[in-house]
């Protein structure tokens, strides 16, 4: 047997090979990618047996022409059409570039036109170089067709791209320069033969530009399946923070009801008792301690309303906290008939957690309602400034200054609001303002406020 019978023998064995190949994979993987690439490959196999088989003698009987002709060109354009189906859904061009996708189904309509005028025309029993000629024409026009497809991928300079079109590319070029051949040629077994060399050519280069497609897609496959890996453990630490977050404020919301709205009930309580034994025989005394009930029952009631506040489940913005402020501190300033004046920052501010939102509120309230139980001032300014990473929240008001207590741990509820700065990362200073009154101001960074 020529070398050259061998050399077609090899080339086809490769080509089954990679057809077996993709089998496995798709039996693995079930890609409908994977399985139009099969039936390409069987196409063109069945294609190159069929046209080598008169010299190379596959089947022991002689194939009928008619059929023959039905397993010449429209075998071999059906085997191109299955390419390009395989190329949009490898590309997965329908999910990622939906307008290329349908410019492929377009290039798709040309290639099923084709193969129905071919499969008419066939029982007319065009001559060989007819043929030749209008299949060359028709390739051409199937090429061209595809030509602005192919220049739209490899315009987007993706390896993947690149090398299914290079592999499109070969295919064709190799399929036309076999048939320019046959009007060449002179002796019909070099049109046999010869003729499909380049096409077989065309096909191993195919070959390997495929298996380093697929080496590459299963590197990206494998790079996002860490980088999802990585989103979801990521996710379940935050979840878990938040978790664990949450489990401590629900730990502190109980203890400040505990302490606070408990021990305001059993005061309540005790005074209950203490009003029904001076009820009759001393009536103003009597008087007095419901006095101290109200007022009990009001900030137990006052903190009631600001303990649901805290716990609602979105995350407030500051322009929400500065709105529940206002709820509380405009009566009391308007009774003492005192300005006050809330001076936001332009730009955005942070959401708020459930953490920094209980107590940067509550170091205001308490900043605020010292003030006006102490300071006795004319007006009271509320600034908060977003700078450098950094959240500054200051209480200034034009009053007597600093009370004699300021530098003790327990004057005016000092010592509570540095406790509820510290808890969450941030620091509380007292200043004296030049005019006369005082300055609170409460620092923390940025990230722990949101």
């Amino acid at each position: 047997m020529p070398l050259l019978h061998w050399i077609h023998i090899l080339l086809i064995g490769t080509m089954l090979f990679q057809a077996t190949f993709m089998l496995v994979q798709w039996f693995v993987f079930r890609r409908k990618d994977y399985l139009y690439y099969i039936v390409y490959m069987c196409s063109t196999l069945l294609f190159l047996i069929t046209r080598l088989d008169s010299v190379l003698h596959f089947f022991p009987a002689p194939i009928p022409p008619m059929l023959d002709e039905y397993l010449d060109q429209p075998l071999i354009i059906f085997a191109c059409w299955m390419y390009i189906r395989f190329g949009y859904y490898f590309l997965e061009l329908k999910e990622t570039q939906p307008a290329l996708y349908r410019n492929a189904r377009l290039v798709e309509i040309f290639f099923m036109v084709f193969i129905i005028a071919k499969c008419i025309c066939i029982p007319f029993s065009f001559s060989y170089t007819t043929s030749s000629i209008i299949y060359m024409i028709a390739s051409v026009s199937l090429a061209l067709s595809a030509a602005p497809l192919l220049y739209k991928l490899l315009v987007q300079r993706n390896l993947l791209n690149n090398l299914l079109v290079i592999g499109g590319v070969c295919i064709a070029i190799g399929g036309i320069s076999g048939h320019i051949f046959t009007l060449i040629a002179e002796d019909p077994e070099q049109r046999t033969i010869l003729v499909y060399v380049a096409f077989e050519v065309a096909i191993l280069l195919e070959l390997l530009l495929l298996n380093t497609g697929l080496v590459i897609k299963n590197k990206r496959t494998q790079q996002q399946i860490i980088d999802t890996q990585d989103r979801l453990i990521h996710q379940l630490q935050q979840t878990e923070m938040l978790r664990t977050s949450l489990s401590t404020m629900q730990t502190k919301l109980s203890s400040d009801l505990h302490d606070n709205i408990g021990a305001g009930l059993s005061s309540i309580a005790m005074y209950s008792q203490v009003a029904r034994q001076r009820m009759e025989k001393q009536p103003a005394s009597a008087a007095q301690v419901l006095n101290i009930i109200s007022n009990t029952a009001s900030d137990i009631l006052s903190e009631m309303k600001d303990t649901i506040w805290f716990i609602q489940p979105a995350h407030f913005t500051f322009e929400q906290l500065i709105d529940r402020l206002r709820q509380y501190a405009e009566p009391l300033c308007a009774e003492k008939e005192i300005h006050l004046e809330f001076r936001l920052p332009v730009a955005a501010m942070p959401e708020l957690s459930l953490g920094a939102r209980k107590n940067i509120f509550l170091v205001l309230k308490e900043a605020i309602n010292n003030a006006i139980k102490h300071a006795s001032p004319q007006s009271i300014i509320v600034s908060i400034d977003c700078a450098e990473a950094q959240l500054t929240i200051s209480v200034t008001d034009d009053g007597a200054g600093l009370p004699p207590t300021a530098g003790r741990s327990d004057g005016n509820g000092l010592r509570n609001m540095q406790q509820r700065a510290k808890g969450v990362g941030g620091r509380l200073d007292l200043f004296p303002v030049t005019q006369g009154g005082t300055q609170v101001r409460f620092e923390l960074p940025m990230q722990v406020a949101s």
